[in-house]
């Protein structure tokens, strides 16, 4: 709120709303909770690191979320011994938004 000639006025403000990156980390993690392991653990730490840099960005927070989207997806569809590479490759696209 501002003040001129006696007329208070509101200022309006252009800034993106906060956005709980954390929040969005925890969800995503609880999502994918079946998938990690400590064999994997690294390669999860490394896309949550890349978001916790840039999901905030309103640029590139659709990004996130269809990365997120698709990693579920290609998670659900792998075979157990074929996850780790699935994670490799999204960790290096989740690096590639930030």
């Amino acid at each position: 709120m501002a003040r001129e000639g006696g007329r208070d006025y509101e200022i309006a403000d252009d800034r993106e709303e906060d956005i709980d990156v954390e929040a969005v980390i925890s969800k995503t993690e609880k999502k994918y909770s079946d998938y990690i392991n400590d064999d994997n653990l690294v390669h999860f730490n490394e896309i949550f690191d890349a978001a916790r840099r840039t999901y905030s960005d309103p640029d590139v927070q659709k990004d996130w979320d269809v990365l997120f989207e698709d990693l579920e997806t290609a998670l659900q569809s792998a075979d157990e011994d074929d996850i780790d590479s699935v994670l490799q490759g999204y960790a290096r696209k989740a690096n590639g938004l930030g």
